[in-house]
């Protein structure tokens, strides 16, 4: 099973190519759509993306470790986004050429999306107020034992706004984080406490 996530995940071993693999595997991506004989249009393309982001997900959680949450060779999510770029645009050579040089200008900057999303849940205690969220530094634990910190910088709006009532009643709350210079990213299983 292992080995079928690693092939889905790095996008047909393109991930493994030694410099910059999200660029070669864009690349790839874009002309293997280009030849395609579908279309934005077609039924068989939205399946195709759709399919390949769910199992991309499942892939890519597979490969990735405590050490190293966000694998460089995991390129599937640049397969997906630049046929989301792509399929918005007449399919021929110089839109297509557009399309991939947009979309690895995007990814490559830090801004405007920088940070990261992190879905908190309550495992004890009473729930925070969202107005003492905000601005908060996390300190992560991970099942290791190592720490790192960052700050919430915002909350993610997916499935409406986050209200003290939501946070007591579901015990999760979807915060945007910054991680602080020098600290690792914080992932999957890692126990985060607020202060420290």
């Amino acid at each position: 099973m292992n080995r079928v996530a690693e092939w889905i995940a790095t996008g047909a071993q393109t991930g493994r190519f030694p410099v910059a693999p999200a660029t070669f595997a864009s690349a790839v991506a874009i002309s293997l759509y280009g030849v395609l004989p579908i279309g934005n249009h077609s039924v068989a393309f939205w399946v195709i993306v759709v399919v390949a982001f769910f199992v991309g997900v499942w892939a890519s959680s597979v490969i990735s470790t405590a050490a190293d949450p966000d694998p460089h060779r995991a390129v599937i999510d640049e397969w997906v986004a630049v046929w989301i770029t792509a399929a918005f645009l007449p399919k021929t050579v110089w839109w297509l050429l557009v399309a991939f040089l947009v979309f690895r200008v995007l990814d490559a900057m830090n801004a405007p999306h920088a940070g990261r999303i992190l879905r908190l849940r309550l495992q004890a205690g009473e729930a925070p107020s969202i107005r003492s969220l905000k601005g908060a530094r996390l300190t992560a634990t991970a099942p290791d034992g190592r720490t790192c910190h960052a700050r919430v910088d915002g909350f993610a709006l997916f499935g409406g706004r986050p209200s003290d009532e939501r946070l007591a009643r579901t015990g999760r709350v979807d915060v945007h984080v910054m991680d602080e210079e020098g600290d690792g990213p914080i992932s999957l299983q890692w126990e985060v406490t607020l202060g420290g």
